[in-house]
């Protein structure tokens, strides 16, 4: 029986018999993660930050057919899990996922690779993270034999699927490639930060607790959206506009400001490479509408990236959006 020495100021004060309980007895059965336990040491180094835009983890959620998918799929070797009917309009390596299941094992194939060192690719994109959501539901409904998780006992259905949930959000981030997340926006009634005023929010449509997972694991999520007749990017929301990141030291404009919106031009090339642009720091406008404001500037400095629009009509994005 293990003896524990209790001490207070480094002083000892007296010893008692570790209790011989199924639990004391099953930390010391556990050999390999005591093993574990013992290699922990305190960080001595600063982690390195991630360089390139194809590592990070990203959400982007926005209207159908606005270009999310093409987006994500438009540099380097992506993979998608298409939780929708497979793409047949645009080249990529894709497979359809039926069922919870099937994701899995799709999962465990790509850590096999990994674990190998030969994982081939830089990108996976979820494609349909809503229906990815749903189908971890059903699962786990199956699972508990209830027909919905509010039919379990002291909220086991819903401590269920968010346990489920979570560990494949974290497996999938651990391969060592970045992950892309992709799902249709709504426009949303929220509570704002004044007591008693509601505003429309246009917010991911995901399951409140995907929403909550997914979003507080990810490096940014951003909404894919209309200005007028143009297509663009917002990486920096407001109380009307869920987007943000915490990618420090990306998405400022050369003055240093933090850049909000991203134009998308006309194809998945140009608009992954203003996405890359505005990555590093190249941009030169916040908002779009900076552009219509100020339009001598991109006549006197073209070098700078400012797109050729044509011309709009009315204000700005909130104005058109109301």
């Amino acid at each position: 029986m293990a003896i524990l020495s209790l001490s207070y100021n480094g002083k000892p004060t007296k010893s008692l018999a570790a209790p011989a309980t199924a639990a004391a007895r099953g930390i010391t059965a556990v050999t390999p993660q005591l093993a574990e336990l013992q290699k922990l040491t305190l960080p001595m180094e600063v982690t390195p930050v991630k360089g390139a835009l194809t590592d990070a983890h990203i959400l982007i959620h926005g209207e159908k057919k606005i270009g999310k998918t093409t987006l994500a799929n438009a540099y380097g070797t992506s993979f998608i899990l298409e939780f929708d009917p497979l793409q047949n309009w645009i080249q990529a390596r894709q497979r359809f996922v039926p069922t919870w299941l099937h994701f899995m094992q799709y999962l465990q194939l790509l850590e096999q690779h990994a674990a190998r060192g030969k994982l081939p690719f830089n990108r996976v994109i979820i494609d349909g993270a809503d229906i990815w959501y749903r189908l971890c539901q059903k699962w786990v409904e199956k699972s508990l034999q209830i027909e919905h998780l509010s039919d379990a006992d002291w909220g086991k259905g819903w401590d269920k699927i968010k346990e489920t949930f979570s560990d494949a959000c974290r497996r999938l981030m651990a391969l060592g490639c970045g992950t892309w997340y992709i799902c249709h926006s709504q426009w949303k009634e929220v509570q704002s930060r004044i007591p008693g005023r509601k505003v429309t929010k246009l917010m991911p449509q995901l399951k409140g607790g995907g929403d909550e997972i997914l979003t507080g694991l990810v490096d940014a999520w951003f909404a894919y959206d209309y200005w007028e007749q143009q297509r663009i990017l917002i990486v920096q929301g407001d109380e009307r506009t869920a987007a943000g990141h915490r990618m420090d030291g990306h998405f400022l404009t050369p003055g240093k400001q933090p850049v909000q919106e991203i134009w998308m031009g006309n194809s998945p090339a140009e608009a992954w490479n203003n996405l890359q642009a505005a990555f590093d720091n190249q941009q030169d406008y916040i908002r779009l509408a900076d552009i219509m404001e100020h339009e001598e500037r991109r006549e006197l400095r073209p070098e700078r990236g400012l797109p050729k629009l044509p011309p709009q009509k009315g204000g700005s994005r909130g104005t058109a959006m109301k």
